[in-house]
């Protein structure tokens, strides 16, 4: 029985080594793969072993949100649609991780989130968030700022983290001008909590960038 033992440990041993290998391979290959699908930027790869809202994956989520907004205010033939409807339940769905607010003057449209609403008081003034919210997007009718603790983000720069994500208006409309009477102001809550009442992708990214992270670690 001894002999047989013996005999199993060399195999064991191999297939330990193979499933390491394989493993750190795999590992590999899929950072290779999210490297070369960034354009060279260690933002992705950063994103599981930083603050999730220091992520380029929150800041896409943000992204995504935004651009729904200004989608509706920039196509009248999309209000009071369907269409309308579901990007107000999927910003709605955040709770109080989210709150906006959006306005066509042209057209008469306003939407706004079912908890506390940012405040606009003119065009060539900064929003004005509720305490707990010093992170947000603005347009102001010609282009789309971002503000974090009071101050604007120079999201040109390459290393900012937002390169591809700010929205160009001209995607949306073929004459920029039709939304010169447009605002929309997007905050993110600064603690992000779990929504008892939706599902919260914010919250959901946050833990499983989290759990990614460990998992990263532990191996």
């Amino acid at each position: 029985m001894d002999t047989k033992l013996k005999k199993s440990k060399p195999w064991t041993a191999w297939l330990s080594f193979f499933m390491a290998v394989n493993i750190i391979g795999l590992l590999f290959l899929s950072s290779l793969g999210i490297f070369l699908y960034s354009e060279g930027s260690f933002d992705l790869l950063k994103a599981p072993f930083q603050d999730y809202q220091e992520s380029r994956a929150f800041k896409e989520r943000t992204g995504l949100y935004f651009s729904d907004l200004l989608d509706l205010l920039a196509n009248s033939d999309l209000q009071n649609t369907g269409y309308q409807q579901a990007i107000q339940k999927r910003l709605n769905n955040e709770g109080s991780n989210l709150i906006y607010l959006a306005v066509n003057e042209n057209t008469g449209l306003m939407l706004q989130s079912d908890n506390e609403v940012p405040t606009l008081l003119t065009s060539y003034t900064n929003p004005l968030l509720p305490a707990g919210y010093n992170y947000c997007w603005y347009f102001d009718g010609e282009k789309v700022r971002v503000f974090e603790n009071g101050k604007q983000v120079d999201t040109r720069r390459l290393d900012s983290g937002y390169h591809r994500i700010i929205p160009h208006i001209n995607i949306y409309t073929d004459n920029p001008d039709e939304l010169a009477n447009s605002r929309i102001v997007l905050g993110v809550r600064d603690d992000l909590q779990a929504n008892p009442y939706g599902h919260s992708l914010y919250y959901r990214d946050q833990l499983l960038l989290s759990a990614i992270g460990w998992v990263s670690i532990g191996l």
